[in-house]
């Protein structure tokens, strides 16, 4: 059995481990979108994950690592990351959405039945709080933390400071998408993206801690208390009882983050992130996220219309990661134009 990985040279969140875990992730997210639009295996227990926490578990881990990670740079390299993020990531980032919001537009128009195609919808598809890209809702919300983390990081430069502040401009935003009644998937897993943020602050501590209190024991407290919060949102959603629902789902949310990073600790060795197939799905994650409903709605479209729910999923599947293939030289062609 490996060693707890801060005794190992394997640094448990570094970019190759979570690139690795992300292509997963980007599969475990399509296979939820598939399963919420066939009748297939819907049985009780598999049913109660894949209708929704599965999506929102996955969508957790990536703000996690996207937090971590943002932190992780600004550490490292100091103001001149920031006074370069607007360019370097905030500027392709949103292109690429620009660019997806036109394809969907002409899907929408062309293979789809869901014509939803107005001049309100397409400002706020490019804006925020509505988008014609299918499942998109994660990119706008991505770049709205890519701005606030660039805000206060420029503005604020002690970093317990920044913290606590990215903390509160969070919670205010939780609060205005609850105050405009949006549905709970647009704020639900934001909380782990300054998770993340504390994560990479506090990397050293958390380890020394963990080794201190036990691996075992930690992660024992952490996966029963997850269960404990996540059986309580599922009693509350029953119950009708939906803010004190979505509040229990939030913590059991960070909770499944902190669990799954504990796991990680033990779990990273040697060879994990040089896994080529691996590497590969962390490299077109990103086509996987954006291409997945361009086909989840053209396969079921005005011209193309498969009906049987295996040949569906089979095709959106094959059809998403041969897209995602085609479109990521695209999306790091755009970055590198934009680092020059």
């Amino acid at each position: 059995m490996s060693q707890l990985s801060i005794e190992n040279p394997i640094e448990y969140l570094s970019k190759k481990t979570t690139n690795a875990i992300k292509g997963i992730l980007a599969l475990v997210i399509l296979i939820h979108h598939i399963y919420k639009s066939v009748d297939i295996l819907h049985v009780p227990g598999l049913s109660l994950v894949m209708e929704a926490p599965i999506g929102y578990w996955a969508v957790a881990l990536f703000f996690f690592f996207s937090g971590y990670g943002l932190w992780s740079s600004y550490c490292a390299k100091g103001t001149a990351y920031i006074r370069s993020f607007p360019r370097r990531r905030i500027l392709p980032f949103y292109l690429i959405i620009l660019l997806l919001t036109g394809l969907y537009i002409l899907i929408n128009l062309t293979l789809s039945d869901a014509k939803e195609i107005s001049f309100s919808t397409i400002l706020r598809s490019c804006t925020w709080g509505y988008t014609i890209i299918k499942n998109g809702w994660y990119f706008q919300v991505q770049l709205l933390l890519y701005i606030c983390f660039f805000i206060v990081s420029i503005l604020v430069k002690d970093t317990k400071r920044a913290l606590a502040i990215l903390t509160g401009v969070t919670a205010v935003y939780i609060a205005v998408c609850v105050f405009l009644r949006m549905d709970a998937y647009w704020y639900q897993s934001v909380p782990a993206f300054v998770l993340g943020l504390f994560w990479s602050e506090n990397r050293e501590r958390i380890n020394i801690f963990v080794k201190k209190a036990g691996w075992g024991k930690a992660t024992l407290i952490a996966v029963f208390l997850f269960f404990l919060f996540f059986a309580g949102s599922l009693v509350l959603n029953r119950m009708g009882l939906i803010s004190l629902c979505i509040v229990l789902r939030i913590v059991s949310i960070i909770l499944f983050v902190v669990s799954f990073t504990l796991f990680l600790m033990r779990l990273s060795r040697p060879g994990t992130a040089e896994n080529r197939f691996l590497a590969y799905l962390g490299n077109i994650s990103m086509g996987v996220y954006a291409m997945q409903g361009v086909f989840l709605l053209a396969f079921r479209g005005t011209v193309i219309s498969i009906s049987n729910d295996w040949l569906y999923s089979a095709a959106v599947i094959t059809a998403t990661l041969l897209s995602a293939a085609v479109v990521t030289p695209l999306f790091r062609l755009i970055y590198s134009a934009f680092k020059k």
